[in-house]
């Protein structure tokens, strides 16, 4: 004969239970009212997929188990935080120590380059002016150029002193030679006055001739034209005038040379009284009847 189930089975629906009342493996389907204690005889299984009801001794186990756990790291955090702290501070002292040694070093060392430097003196003089001692580790001197001297200190030590692009100065006397070399030289003195008795123009012409056609000397005659003295490269002869009507200039030996062609090719003309070969007022004069053909100076000798 089978052996009856241990396990009870009570049916659907709340049941109250009062007083003591002990059972077995019960299977409870519905609501399951306790007014009095309920006391578990098996422990629980305490896991992740477990449905058993667990007892107050495992909760009670599972609390002091986190409070040790809660103590104990606290604990260690503590521990490890104080000995952070303790080697930060050694760390610092250390630091604190090695920058007093430095700067303690630091001051000596100023100590004995200022005891080094007292003392000494670097005088400054010039052409003029009372001079200037620099005197110690805290001396200075300054470069202060003048109304055309351009002074510049270098962040390596380097000091340059150079003129101005324009200078300005009320006199200049040159014992060497001067060598412009712009394209336009102005001298606006009053006069002017050259000791050399050869004046060369158009110098550093290599062409054949002159290349810009004339050479020579022009006079500013205020709102007049301009009188010039040139040389006309064109027609290979020394001219004068006023600018663009210049006249080639006859020297002694071509007046001469006209006045004897033209006495021997007028001597008829002179036996009739047509031509006159006269001197005036030191001047050679030709005239041919009353009208004036030509007329010279008498040459300078």
């Amino acid at each position: 004969m089978a052996e009856k189930s241990k396990v009870a089975t009570l049916a659907a629906g709340p049941k109250t239970f009062l007083g003591t009342s002990n059972f077995g493996n019960t299977n409870v389907n519905g609501t399951l009212n306790v007014t009095g204690k309920l006391t578990i005889q098996q422990e629980g299984t305490i896991g992740a997929e477990s449905k058993d009801a667990v007892t107050g001794k495992q909760i009670h186990n599972l609390k002091t188990e986190l409070e040790s756990s809660i103590a104990s790291a606290g604990s260690n955090a503590t521990e490890q935080i104080e000995a952070a702290k303790t080697e930060l501070t050694e760390k610092i002292t250390g630091v604190e120590s090695a920058y007093k040694k430095a700067d303690t070093a630091l001051d000596g060392k100023i100590s004995a380059l200022s005891s080094t430097l007292e003392g000494k003196q670097i005088n400054v003089t010039g052409d003029s002016g009372d001079g200037y001692t620099v005197t110690g580790a805290n001396g200075g001197l300054r470069f202060v150029g003048g109304s055309n001297i351009n002074t510049t200190v270098a962040n390596n030590g380097d000091i340059t002193i150079a003129l101005e692009d324009n200078v300005t100065v009320s006199g200049l006397t040159i014992n060497g030679n001067l060598n412009v070399t712009g394209t336009t030289t102005t001298v606006n003195s009053q006069d002017l006055v050259i000791k050399d008795n050869m004046i060369t123009l158009n110098s550093g012409d290599e062409g054949e001739g002159v290349t810009k056609g004339i050479a020579g000397i022009e006079i500013n005659r205020g709102s007049e034209a301009k009188y010039q003295i040139i040389f006309d490269e064109s027609s290979d002869k020394l001219k004068a005038g006023v600018e663009g009507e210049t006249k080639a200039l006859a020297t002694e030996e071509f007046v001469t040379e006209a006045v004897s062609n033209a006495t021997a090719a007028g001597a008829e003309q002179l036996v009739n009284g047509q031509w006159k070969v006269t001197v005036e007022d030191g001047c050679l004069v030709i005239k041919y009847g009353n009208k004036l053909l030509a007329s010279w100076d008498a040459p300078v000798e």
